[in-house]
């Protein structure tokens, strides 16, 4: 009978251990899962702010660097390179050949989307109404309607660019030969310019990275306003242009 008894106390204390192992086990795992979770949860709350840092501090970086190559440019160029915000590049201002120039960035918001632009303009103030522009699909859809657009009779000019303006006689003494020319050039090398009796604009979406690519720009851009404003002056007399800019 001793022997019957310590054989029950035995097995029950090994079915008393086993549960007690049992039940550690369950709560390790459970509290393995609970951290689980926690960790789970700090990734998925701290990962966009993580991403969002490092995207800012790319940008900064970027815009650091674009600030040193628009200084640089500013220095060929004798003008001067204003500092923007933290998320700005700056700007590029000052006269340049006898005329005003300003190389900036700018954004524009279309539908969700925010979009960066650079543009460059050089002043160029004339005694009439005109504009000179590249003629697109668009543009000669208008035209089909009646849209304005003035011929100089040099048919690459026409077929490149939309002229419009109050006096079309002037307009054409002005783009003599050697000024269609240097218009064509420009826009060749440049891209997209755009003439007005308020100046020579040339616009890009995103940055300009490059000080040599922003030199030869501002040069091109202020020889073609030269050019007109000589023409306009040669052709027309000193009525048809005004230098007394602010």
């Amino acid at each position: 009978m001793g022997w019957a008894w310590q054989t029950v106390a035995v097995e029950a204390l090994q079915c008393q251990t086993e549960a007690v192992g049992a039940c550690s086990g369950d709560e390790v795992a459970n509290s393995l899962r609970v951290g689980e979770v926690r960790m789970k949860f700090i990734w998925v709350f701290l990962l966009p702010f993580a991403l969002l840092g490092v995207v800012l501090w790319l940008a900064h970086r970027g815009n650091q660097r674009r600030r040193v190559t628009w200084r640089q440019a500013a220095d060929a160029l004798g003008l001067r390179f204003m500092l923007g915000s933290w998320s700005e590049t700056g700007e590029i201002s000052g006269r340049h050949l006898g005329r005003q120039v300003r190389v900036y960035t700018f954004r524009e918001r279309s539908g969700r989307s925010t979009y960066t632009y650079t543009r460059i303009e050089v002043e160029l103030q004339l005694a009439l109404r005109l504009r000179i522009f590249r003629e697109g699909l668009w543009q000669k859809v208008t035209k089909v309607f009646g849209a304005e657009d003035l011929q100089t009779g040099d048919d690459a000019f026409d077929r490149r660019f939309m002229i419009q303006g109050d006096d079309a006689e002037t307009i054409r003494r002005i783009l003599s030969p050697q000024v269609r020319e240097m218009l064509l050039h420009c826009d060749m090398t440049c891209g997209g310019v755009e003439v007005s009796n308020q100046g020579v604009v040339w616009q890009v979406q995103g940055h300009l990275s490059s000080s040599a690519r922003i030199v030869s720009l501002v040069r091109s851009l202020s020889e073609t306003a030269q050019a007109v404003a000589d023409a306009a002056q040669t052709q027309v007399g000193s009525h048809a242009t005004r230098t007394d800019f602010h």
